[in-house]
Parts: structure tokens; sequence; C-alpha cells
């Protein structure tokens, strides 16, 4: 709100950043896998939903989150293709910025279990970088609540 302002107009022009801002960060992701028109599609199916429609016009948390956990997301799985630390780190980083916006930004501590789970990568488990997440979240988010 530094940015924009603190009166309604400004809370909701905000709003409409955050949902185009997902909404194009979803057509960048699905781009290179799937060709433009599936990646254009993807991204007006999200923008014409009607939660993220009945979002936009509210001063709300939940579309920075979306936002977040979206672009958390997309670096987990630059990890997972990857194999880079950098995409690690990231998603620790956006995971934890996330959890200082809104607590419900928790449901990221599934996606790397999940991960090694579904795609059967055990092998994960033994490397660094799948665990460099952790203190990072720890860091941020557990010094918040203690008062740092």
């Amino acid at each position: 709100m530094l940015l924009f302002g603190t009166g309604r107009a400004a809370g909701l022009m905000l709003s409409a950043i955050f949902v185009a801002a997902t909404a194009f960060s979803l057509y960048v992701v699905a781009r290179p896998r799937t060709g433009a028109t599936l990646a254009l599609f993807a991204a007006l199916a999200f923008l014409i939903t009607p939660m993220v429609q009945e979002s936009a016009g509210e001063i709300m948390l939940d579309v920075p989150i979306a936002l977040l956990c979206t672009l958390a997301a997309f670096s987990y799985v630059r990890y997972l293709e990857s194999g880079r630390a950098f995409y690690s780190v990231l998603f620790g980083l956006i995971a934890a910025v996330a959890l200082l916006v809104k607590g419900n930004a928790g449901c990221l501590a599934l996606l790397p279990p999940l991960a090694v789970l579904l795609t059967r990568r055990f092998r994960l488990l033994r490397k660094t970088s799948f665990w460099l997440p952790l203190p990072i979240v720890m860091g941020m988010f557990g010094g918040s609540i203690l008062g740092y």
C-alpha cells in the first residue's frame, strides 16, 4: 500500500495488478510447455473464474497469496527440472515471503514431499539442495514469530 496509497480505489488497483500478474505468470510458464494458444487459454480461464473475479473486487490477501504460491510452485518445478540449487533457494525465499503475507501459504510445505512421492525421485532426499528451503523458511518465518 506504500506505493499505491491507502484508499479503496488504490487497494482495488493493487488487487487488479496482482490478478494480472498471476495470469501473466501462468501464461509465461505454460507457453513453452503447451504453446501460445493453450497458455493464453489457461491465463484467460484463470481470469474469468468466478472466485478470481470476486477476489479481485475485494481488498484481501488471497490474490497476492495466489501469485506468491504460483511463483513458488513454478520455482520448485524449475528445481525439479534442472536440479540447480538456485531454484530451490528461490522457492524457499518466495515461500517464506508468502508465509509472512498470510499463514495459509503453509500449503507450500507439502510441495517438496509430494513431488518426491509422486515422481518417485527419492534420490532428491539425499541432495543438500532439496533441504535448502527449510532453513530459509524457518529463518524468515521463525524470526517473525519471535519478533525479530
